[in-house]
């Protein structure tokens, strides 16, 4: 097994075509104008700086292969220097479909028979597919659900049919002709960690390396104008800009500004303004406490308002987003949706409430803002799979006792799993997010996009009812609430 030098990667590297890639955003890259041997590069080079940067708990080590006659591997996996997993490059101008998967599959693990150095140990042995063109619908389906398609390619026949095609195909294959080694085949691919990474995920990660995409694309800025004017807006309010075109900046400086120095008082969560210490003097201890007091609730209530608001929107878009187009079609199970919701509110509750407790605050009230997203998401997985597991064995201690609802809940608890095992409900779970990871990363933006950290109450007095302008605005603010 003949590995490519750094010193020919590099060679490879600069003799290379350079097609030209946008950036902006993570929009497509023009993979396809990469020759297939330097697509080979560009992921080994992808690889080979991810695994420098953030030590893998998979593998430690990838080695580029010739690049001709590789039996159905680009690159190889290594940890602690033993062989445990391939990468397969395929570079297609149109999307790779299901049979195609399989063949390519049925190829490597054919290659592995004649060859037990490919895959000394079959079990767990990790194939990762890297299609830049994308995946068919029926082809994410075999990806997203590996063990149970599988299954099902096995009993409907189309396995071995595959098989058979793929041996005639191949002369290295001649010895499979007569007796397909199905078994084999079937036993190992149950085994099999088996992953597909389509374009966008490759964009992504490329977008974290910015020398491996430089060496093999001609990269160019592109700046959206709307994004450029964001920006620039942002410079202008920071020089004070807004000042002179922020319409609620003017009215509030010009209430502020008439305010002398001797009547401002800043209390920390309340700031007065139009008032004298010696006023706050004259409250005294319990009128000062009645201030906090009475400040806080109006906060509190606002708060908690906000948060009913906030499980609302998340309730919304994981309806729009995730029920109609994933469970109404039977793609994932309501359970993954339920963990979602649970996990998006643990998500962004604390972001939301950052700004308005203190951090040994946040600690107590959100013990979990401390966890990373992927850390959070098998928190919240592990308290609902323990929750379906007790329902399942008839411990409902978790429920209020007495429970005049217990049948609508135990009813609810077996309309999540839809069907599914309590046994594998972990499994399929981790299937579904493979589905809709995407989209739940889109729906956790736009929530956090609805709310800002940083609140503040103004409370004025009547005095707008005497500027027509200012009461005109309030007017049509009230309409709006009641429309």
């Amino acid at each position: 097994m003949e590995q490519v030098s750094a010193e020919r990667l590099q060679k490879e590297i600069e003799l290379g075509y350079k097609p030209l890639a946008l950036r902006s955003g993570l929009s497509a890259l023009p993979y396809t104008e990469l020759s297939d041997r330097d697509f080979e590069n560009l992921i080994y080079c992808l690889m080979r700086a991810e695994t420098e940067s953030i030590p893998s708990a998979d593998f430690d080590d990838v080695a580029l292969m010739q690049g001709v006659g590789e039996k159905g591997r680009d690159c190889v996996l290594y940890q602690n220097g033993r062989i445990v997993g391939a990468v397969q490059c395929k570079n297609l101008k149109v999307r790779m479909t299901r049979p195609a998967v399989i063949k390519e599959l049925i190829k490597f693990l054919l290659f592995a028979l004649l060859d037990n150095q490919i895959m000394p140990n079959p079990k767990g042995f990790k194939y990762h597919l890297y299609v830049p063109g994308g995946l068919t619908g029926p082809a994410i389906s075999l990806v997203s659900g590996f063990a149970e398609e599988i299954e099902r390619e096995v009993s409907n026949g189309d396995l071995l049919q595959h098989l058979v095609t793929v041996a005639s195909e191949f002369e290295s294959f001649e010895c499979f002709v007569d007796k397909p080694p199905l078994d084999k085949i079937c036993e190992t691919l149950r085994g099999l960690n088996f992953k597909a990474f389509e374009g966008a995920d490759i964009n992504n990660r490329l977008s974290q390396n910015n020398g491996v995409l430089s060496s093999f694309f001609q990269v160019s800025l592109v700046v959206e104008s709307d994004s450029l004017m964001q920006k620039l807006d942002e410079k202008w309010n920071t020089a004070g800009l807004n000042f002179l075109t922020d319409e609620a900046l003017i009215a509030l400086h010009a209430r502020l500004n008439g305010v002398s120095e001797n009547l401002r008082v800043g209390l920390g969560a309340v700031d007065l303004y139009g008032y004298s210490m010696d006023f706050v003097k004259f409250l005294g201890r319990g009128g000062f406490e009645e201030l906090i007091r009475e400040s806080t609730k109006l906060r509190n209530f606002l708060d908690l308002k906000l948060i009913s608001y906030l499980s609302s929107k998340i309730s919304d878009f994981v309806y729009e987003e995730i029920t109609l187009p994933f469970i109404n079609q039977n793609l994932i199970l309501p359970f993954t949706a339920s963990v979602i919701h649970q996990y998006l509110l643990k998500c962004a509750l604390p972001k939301m409430m950052e700004r308005s407790v203190s951090a040994q605050g946040m600690s107590r009230m959100h013990p979990t803002a401390s966890l990373g997203p992927d850390e959070l998401l098998r928190h919240v997985l592990e308290q609902n799979i323990t929750s379906q597991i007790k329902v399942a064995q008839g411990d409902y201690s978790q429920f209020p006792d007495p429970d005049p609802d217990r049948a609508k809940r135990l009813y609810l608890f077996e309309a999540l799993r839809a069907g599914c095992s309590v046994d594998v409900l972990e499994q399929r779970f981790w299937n579904d997010y493979r589905i809709i990871r995407r989209t739940i990363g889109s729906i956790l933006s736009d929530v956090i996009a609805e709310f800002s950290a940083l609140r503040t109450i103004v409370v004025k007095d009547s005095s707008f009812l005497n500027n027509p302008e200012e009461a005109r605005k309030v007017l049509s603010a009230l309409k709006d609430i009641d429309s």
